[in-house]
């Protein structure tokens, strides 16, 4: 991706990158939620009671020690050009690569801002869950969402994600739910607005699609109907391990001696 490389240097006395991660489309994404999954009981600073502050932190040092840190100033160049930046949502900053066909989007995991206590409202509050739905939707939707790399910036950590821009437009909601519906998925509430719907996972059974609106579906021309940042919930976090685990999509990264 050009300048969106990460930095090729590794922490001391750690393994090489291509021993710690797994690299192509879903491997970067799935060692970096395998590196967190049990974030919460890893208590090496910060508040032992936050789990969102333990898996900043743990997401952070796998960064680190996996060379996956991006330069900060290099990917926030790309948001502030006018021929690349497609717009800031509640969840992502969107920038364009048209020579590539993607899609990159920056994704802030801070909560609060300490300063002014600004509060940003994150449909995955925690980083585990915001990387485990995305392997969700490549394996449901064949989104290929791919994981680029990391960065810090004034004390936060950055999340950058890829995928393929996809042609067409949004729905209406009638159709958004016909079509849904004609592609396997059930919507929850049928006759209301809840953008929710479920859908068959197999040996998983069924999961709940979240965030199903107008404007994360795009109808392609061959009139495929494309869910886009789209999340998944789960009745508890064991629930959501046990659905990973069934559909192969973790492997938990093992630990270094």
């Amino acid at each position: 991706m050009g300048n969106l490389e990460p930095h090729q240097h590794h922490a001391p006395n750690t393994p090489h990158t291509a021993q710690v991660v797994s690299r192509g489309a879903l491997g970067l994404l799935r060692s970096a939620a395998a590196a967190i999954a049990d974030a919460g009981a890893d208590h090496t600073g910060g508040d032992p009671n936050d789990p969102a502050e333990q898996e900043i932190r743990a997401l952070a040092r796998f960064g680190h020690e996996s060379g996956l840190m991006l330069d900060a100033g290099a990917v926030q160049s790309l948001f502030a050009n006018p021929d690349d930046f497609l717009g800031r949502g509640m969840e992502h900053t969107v920038a364009v690569l048209r020579g590539e066909g993607l899609v990159v989007k920056d994704y802030d995991t801070q909560l609060y801002n300490e300063v002014t206590g600004e509060v940003f409202y994150k449909p995955a509050e925690l980083v585990f869950d915001y990387l485990t739905d995305h392997l969700l939707a490549n394996h449901f939707f064949g989104d290929d969402i791919q994981l680029k790399g990391l960065y810090e910036d004034q004390g936060s950590l950055h999340v950058v994600i890829s995928q393929p821009f996809v042609h067409g437009r949004h729905p209406s909601w009638q159709e958004l739910v016909e079509r849904l519906e004609s592609q396997g998925l059930e919507h929850e509430s049928p006759g209301t607005p809840k953008a929710r719907f479920w859908i068959d996972a197999g040996n998983a059974g069924r999961v709940l699609v979240t965030d199903v609106h107008e404007d994360n579906v795009i109808i392609s021309r061959s009139g495929v109907a494309h869910p886009i940042d789209v999340h998944f919930k789960f009745g508890s976090r064991a629930a959501r391990l046990a659905a990973l685990e069934a559909l192969g999509l973790l492997k938990k990264q093992p630990k270094q001696s």
